[in-house]
């Protein structure tokens, strides 16, 4: 990745995969825009994929890391469905409006 231009999406950063990785690309690529996708803002600039307030992130976005999920134990199946492939659906369908996109 040529971190001088990069600009990732990380989702999932609030949680313990998705918050070191994005760590882990701060540290390694630090010309890189890392923007993450979680439940906080601990972990840098944090977007929702539907807000008005990044309306250049598709345009911008060269690499996506894809880390969300729910892993909790015991939730019905169509809840963690609706969670863990819908939501992934929806990042593949963000991911096609992302002209830059290497990865």
């Amino acid at each position: 990745m040529a971190s001088g231009n990069a600009r990732v999406l990380v989702t999932g950063a609030s949680g313990l995969v998705g918050g070191e990785a994005a760590a882990l690309l701060r540290s390694t690529c630090p010309d890189a825009t890392v923007v993450t996708l979680g439940r906080s803002a601990s972990n840098g600039i944090v977007a929702n994929l539907a807000d008005a307030a990044l309306p250049d992130l598709p345009r911008d976005v060269t690499h996506i890391l894809h880390c969300a999920a729910d892993t909790r134990f015991g939730r019905p199946i169509d809840e963690v469905r609706a969670i863990n492939v819908e939501g992934t659906r929806r990042l593949l369908a963000f991911a096609r409006t992302c002209p830059r996109l290497q990865a």
